[in-house]
């Protein structure tokens, strides 16, 4: 045990030094500041941390845009974490269009976090699903955004993340449109795979949802070749209400 301990305590040693060695070297930026981080920060520098706002959403939540959810689909949970507001709105457009894939992966370890929460073991879904990016425009990007996020909160989970959606239309961006423009820019936009017959429950992810037309989309179109699955939502951040 006395040998075992040492070798533990060099090992620590000896990770501590490597890290510190690749901060001077190859300093790293935060995501909501673009300052340099400290050796032990993540992604995201404590400063722009302390200013993340949560949700505190939780099993049968009654927040606008979750209620307005269930309305529209037979939703078991909606989970998001923080609100898209101050350094969120940042990191966010770092993660979907700078190339942060890593930082995607841990932020999605943080929604997986806050599921656990809510949710008994016996109780996680049987995969993560991300909502698709059209093909050209994951040729234009190179990745999507919301399939790293939910590798992070599958890989958190002990469950896989699939792309068992395809989004057939290349719609426009969504960014500067109104509320209405945004559902009709999305509908029949998307279709589900087949999936394997033992998969019961769905966990749908995506970066933000804004008014929810592109999450509905998605679950229609998953509930429209499969009836009988069950499916939750998760997303990194939705608008202050």
């Amino acid at each position: 045990m006395v040998a075992g301990r040492v070798f533990y305590e060099i090992s620590e040693r000896g990770r501590f030094l490597l890290r510190s060695l690749a901060h001077l070297l190859l300093p790293v930026s935060c995501l909501g500041c673009g300052q340099v981080l400290y050796w032990h920060e993540q992604h995201i520098c404590l400063s722009c941390r302390h200013q993340l706002l949560p949700t505190l959403w939780g099993k049968g939540d009654e927040a606008p845009l979750s209620k307005r959810l269930r309305s529209l689909l037979p939703i078991r949970t909606v989970y998001a974490p923080y609100f898209f507001v101050g350094p969120m709105r940042h990191i966010i457009h770092q993660i979907k269009y700078g190339g942060h894939p890593m930082a995607a992966e841990h932020l999605g370890a943080e929604i997986a976090k806050g599921l656990k929460t809510l949710w008994r073991p016996d109780e996680y879904p049987d995969a993560v699903v991300p909502v698709p990016l059209h093909p050209k425009k994951h040729r234009i990007r190179g990745y999507n955004q919301s399939f790293l996020l939910a590798k992070g909160v599958g890989r958190s989970l002990g469950r896989p993340a699939k792309n068992w959606l395809v989004r057939t239309i290349h719609t426009p961006s969504q960014t500067t449109m109104s509320a209405a423009g945004r559902w009709d820019n999305v509908q029949n936009a998307f279709q589900s795979r087949r999936l394997p017959r033992r998969i019961r429950h769905i966990l749908l992810v995506d970066d933000v949802i804004t008014t929810g037309a592109t999450t509905v989309a998605c679950g229609r179109a998953l509930l429209r070749r499969h009836p009988n699955l069950r499916l939750s939502i998760a997303a990194l951040a939705v608008p202050w209400q």
